[in-house]
């Protein structure tokens, strides 16, 4: 849907409720992570409701002991929302 966001955010939205009438989690997750990014890449970008959306799919997946977005490691806005592993002390690389 490149160049029709507005369209797929609405069908992305549309998805979302959907799967939550019909208590599919695990489809839900994947639907609020396609929402949030297509909420961060509108024209007038929307970060906070794409930061919700990714904060729910993290919500989710933890919940149903699955990986937190599917595929390789997202960029932008879902990088942000992603949990990062613990700092290592200093001490312990030398």
């Amino acid at each position: 849907m490149a160049g029709r966001l507005e369209e797929a955010y609405v069908l992305a939205e549309r998805a979302l409720a959907l799967t939550h009438e019909r208590q599919e989690r695990g489809n839900r997750r994947m639907f609020c992570v396609s929402s949030a990014d297509i909420a961060a890449r509108r024209e007038l970008p929307e970060i906070t409701l794409a930061e919700a959306h990714y904060h729910q799919a993290l919500a989710l997946a933890e919940e149903l002991g699955m990986r937190p977005f599917p595929g390789p490691l997202p960029t932008g806005v879902s990088a942000r929302c992603m949990p990062r592993p613990p700092a290592e002390p200093a001490h312990t690389r030398w």
